[in-house]
């Protein structure tokens, strides 16, 4: 997995903010935002993106404005960017339950975001603004890789994990009923969370240790450094980090393409 650097990106992003308006994909100078191929041809064939050279948070939500529009996440500012730190100590014992885990120093498994979301948004965005001294990797599982092993592993997985109204996701909004794998007409769908905020089927837990070792078996771990990030899609990729201690301090976003 390569980088996209700051030439081969933020070259169209500059571009496209000079038009006040781009935003809602009015065109600027004859062109628009979604005729910009290379990022998107590179996220919508791989579904992950290696960044190096962003300035700000500011180049991270051009970004995602390039790729869809912008979603905004309830830790969200205004603008749909999440400053992701450490706000609790990472044993909080409210955090878990609050769905703020993500704002300790703790490892989060790799999961979906909004996966309470019938379908959550499929774009997220990540940029290092300032990495920790220990930990704080980003790591990924590529989906598709994901279910693959498991039908090999054992095909009835698949099956339970495939079952309509098997899980129950808890959000802000209260419980959804959902599945954790889909196949849709735009392809995989994954709805993955391993905390209290979801509750599963009797066969649906068995499955799990089986899915954690095979996630644990393909993730892909990469150490980000400061003005790094990634492009995500949020439904064929699951994402999560390592413990990290010492301050760090990165941006999120979240995004609707197609």
């Amino acid at each position: 997995m390569s980088f996209v650097d700051n030439e081969n990106v933020f070259r169209t992003v500059r571009e496209t903010r000079t038009c006040p308006s781009w935003r809602n994909n009015a065109t600027c100078g004859g062109r628009r935002p979604t005729d910009y191929p290379p990022l998107q041809k590179r996220f919508d064939e791989a579904g992950l993106v290696l960044l190096r050279g962003v300035k700000s948070q500011l180049h991270l939500l051009d970004i995602a404005g390039v790729l869809g529009t912008v979603f905004r996440h309830p830790h969200a500012a205004p603008d749909g960017l999440t400053h992701v730190k450490a706000a609790h100590q990472w044993d909080s014992a409210d955090a878990e339950a609050r769905n703020e885990v993500g704002l300790t120093s703790s490892a989060l498994t790799p999961h979906t975001d909004r996966s309470g979301m019938d379908r959550p948004p499929n774009v997220l965005g990540f940029w290092i603004e300032h990495q920790s001294a220990i930990g704080g990797s980003s790591t990924f599982v590529n989906g598709a890789k994901l279910i693959e092993e498991l039908s090999v592993e054992d095909p009835q997985a698949v099956r339970a994990l495939t079952r309509p109204k098997s899980v129950a996701f808890k959000s802000e909004a209260g419980l959804s009923e959902g599945q954790i794998v889909s196949f849709t007409d735009k392809g995989l769908l994954l709805r993955f969370r391993y905390d209290k905020m979801v509750y599963m089927a009797p066969d649906v837990a068995g499955v799990l240790p089986l899915l954690n070792r095979l996630m644990t078996r393909l993730a892909e771990r990469f150490s980000l450094n400061d003005g790094e990030g990634y492009i995500v899609n949020n439904h064929s990729w699951l994402h999560g980090r390592t413990h990290f201690h010492g301050c760090r301090s990165a941006y999120r976003v979240l995004a609707c393409r197609g």
